[in-house]
């Protein structure tokens, strides 16, 4: 399989801050080593930024368009754009350099990124990446980036919620946003929780870009995020999910974010993260759609 990785350590804007700090660590390891010893073709990408911050808005979008053309060129050689990001506005670029209002997004986050500025307790601009690539803000942004549309609502299936703002989690419900829970999943079996609704996108897409925030996962297991919820999924839960996507659905890209290795003494979550990449890759080259 050709893979493309593309390394975007920011966070807030700023380079090797923070989570931006996760794709870093993640390089550094022996992950393309791993990837290599499977057998697949890989090309190395990194975001950067060149010239003076100004704000985090403008420079987020600066970012975003550099990943859209280089998701845009890994595309158009074949190979399968694997994004190592900071934080999850790394989804905004992505998306637009797929190009695609065909497109659907299953987002595995612990939170729901679905704040505005009007309803947001933080003014936080990483809990609003769905938001924006949906079109409830920001419109400005997404035109800056994108050549495309935003992304349909009905487009998006949101799996592990277990954390939403109270007015976040109204505005989902009301712009119809398809919604899996980890309780939900945790109390049923995980194929007849998520069959429906992946049958349902199937027929509405033609495929999807699957994006992983690590705190999807439970901090017991994955202590390296910036905002540990308890009672989360584990690594062995996050595969069966992506197994059962992946039997159905044409994955595009996948889009990993919210590793902070200051969080991470014992590198239990980098162990668990390339132990989870390298089983997803595995999923997508035994896949007959790539």
């Amino acid at each position: 399989m050709k893979i493309c990785i593309i390394e975007v350590p920011f966070h807030l804007g700023k380079e090797r801050v923070g989570m931006g700090l996760g794709p870093i660590t993640l390089m550094q390891s022996n992950l393309v080593q791993k990837l290599l010893d499977q057998g697949h073709t890989l090309r190395i990408e990194a975001v950067r930024h060149s010239g003076t911050f100004e704000s985090e808005l403008s420079t987020i979008i600066k970012l975003n368009k550099q990943l859209k053309e280089i998701v845009k060129d890994a595309v158009q050689d074949n190979y399968f754009p694997f994004i190592l990001g900071g934080n999850c506005n790394t989804s905004l670029g992505t998306l637009s350099g797929l190009n695609s209002e065909d497109t659907g997004i299953i987002w595995l986050d612990a939170h729901g990124d679905f704040n505005t500025p009007e309803i947001t307790l933080t003014n936080f601009l990483d809990g609003m990446p769905l938001a924006i690539a949906t079109g409830q803000c920001y419109p400005d942004v997404w035109s800056q980036i994108a050549e495309i549309e935003p992304i349909n609502e009905s487009f998006v299936l949101h799996i592990g919620e277990r954390d939403l703002d109270l007015k976040e989690r109204e505005l989902m419900i009301s712009k119809n946003i398809t919604m899996i829970s980890t309780a939900d999943l945790k109390a049923n079996n995980v194929k007849d929780v998520l069959n429906p609704h992946l049958q349902t996108l199937e027929n509405r897409v033609k495929d999807i870009y699957l994006h992983i925030d690590i705190d999807i996962l439970d901090p017991l297991e994955v202590p390296g995020v910036d905002y540990r919820t308890p009672n989360g999924l584990f690594s062995n839960e996050v595969k069966e999910i992506i197994k059962e996507i992946s039997e159905v659905l044409k994955i595009k890209a996948v889009g990993f974010s919210a590793y902070n290795p200051i969080h991470d003494k014992n590198h239990n979550t980098l162990n668990v993260l390339i132990d989870l990449i390298t089983k997803i890759t595995i999923l997508l080259s035994q896949s007959k759609e790539v």
